[in-house]
């Protein structure tokens, strides 16, 4: 008979503070947990995202608002192995965004092998979206609703143990 545990981990983003970022433009936090096994990764779902937003994003010609703090909403990744924090705005040096968002993983483990000693990797991608083919944060506004086809690229990556 084998027994199986499943683990939880709720992970809280409270704020984003720009501190040493040099480029103007659109940013989110993903992150992703696993355990390695050998030189793989085996990566726990995650299956929800918790939100307290202030704006829905918004879109024009819809006649909501568009903030620059929720461009593209919060989500799970399409290869369903990340959470994906809401995309904002940075234009400012020492800006800070409230992002206040909890995502949810869940892990299933075989109590009997060694994958139940293993650590479990927290791993954060900032991701950048540059806006110049936009014509510039100055113009965002006008291109907001392109956004969601914007490529966001990781500019840096921390992992926790």
């Amino acid at each position: 008979m084998s027994i199986r545990g499943i683990v939880d981990i709720g992970v809280q983003i409270e704020n984003f503070r720009n501190v040493d970022l040099f480029h103007q433009g659109i940013y989110r936090l993903e992150f992703s947990l696993y355990q390695e096994q050998g030189n793989e990764k085996i990566y726990s779902l995650p299956y929800h995202m918790l939100s307290e937003e202030k704006t829905t994003p918004g879109k024009p010609g819809t006649g909501r608002v568009i903030d620059h703090h929720n461009l593209i909403a919060s989500h799970i990744s399409e290869d369903k192995t990340s959470l994906n924090t809401r995309s904002f705005l940075i234009r400012y040096c020492e800006e800070e965004v409230e992002v206040n968002e909890l995502g949810f993983f869940r892990l299933e483990i075989d109590a009997n092998t060694q994958m139940a000693q293993k650590d479990l990797i927290l791993e954060f991608n900032l991701m950048f979206g540059d806006l110049s083919a936009f014509g510039g944060t100055e113009l965002w506004q006008s291109h907001a609703h392109e956004f969601d086809s914007l490529e966001l690229k990781c500019v840096s990556t921390q992992k926790f143990v």
